[in-house]
């Protein structure tokens, strides 16, 4: 499998912080360990010290809607080290501005096409997505991007393919990509990629060995 271009470095095992319910993250992780969140997912970390190595936003999670303004709200103060935007780099300047206003820091930030993101799919699972019904969430595509990177274990944690709602706030809000994330999930499952998840009720809905 062809290794993403982005220049990242990540170490042998990861955490993969979703947003969904039950997450659970040890309250100290060797330096064997990367942590990765997605959009607001950080909010649910009781420890504010403790800082992701890589955050995903999507492309609309700085966008003025009822459920980016929830998100936004739950990130202000907070920080990443590496940062990497799904949007157009042309953006940059506006991205910037969002990300001052919302208080939220980072390292360094780095923007990805939406071409870059499906490849590392692709690689990952065998599956051209070529419309929203096969599209992952953006935090089934982080594990594939640790996969592209030949990370040797990859846990999941906040995911789940039945329950609506997120950790961060109590609005229940319908979750979306859930028919995506089940077909990638199971192919890249079937590649023998080594994911794992420590949460049982979502290793018993998606296939995912349970760690």
């Amino acid at each position: 499998m062809k290794r993403s271009s982005l220049p990242l470095e990540f170490t042998e095992n990861v955490f993969v912080l979703g947003s969904g319910p039950g997450s659970s993250i040890p309250d100290e992780l060797d330096d064997s360990w990367s942590l990765v969140s997605i959009n607001a997912s950080q909010a649910v970390l009781k420890d504010e010290t403790i800082v992701p190595d890589f955050t995903l936003f999507g492309t609309s999670t700085l966008r003025n809607k009822p459920t980016n303004r929830e998100a936004k709200d739950v990130l202000r103060g907070r920080k990443t080290r590496t940062l990497i935007l799904f949007d157009r780099e042309k953006f940059i300047d506006n991205q910037r501005y969002k990300l001052f206003r919302l208080g939220y820091s980072y390292d360094r930030v780095i923007f990805l096409s939406t071409a870059e993101r499906l490849a590392w799919i692709r690689g990952a699972t065998g599956i051209a997505v070529k419309d929203n019904t096969q599209k992952p969430s953006n935090g089934v595509a982080a594990v594939f991007l640790c996969v592209s990177y030949g990370v040797k274990k990859i846990v999941m944690t906040g995911f789940s393919l039945t329950k609506q709602g997120h950790a961060y706030n109590n609005k229940n809000r319908e979750r979306a990509h859930v028919r995506g994330d089940r077909a990638a999930l199971r192919s890249a499952l079937m590649r023998g990629h080594p994911i794992y998840t420590n949460q049982a009720d979502f290793s018993e809905e998606s296939g995912v060995p349970l760690i």
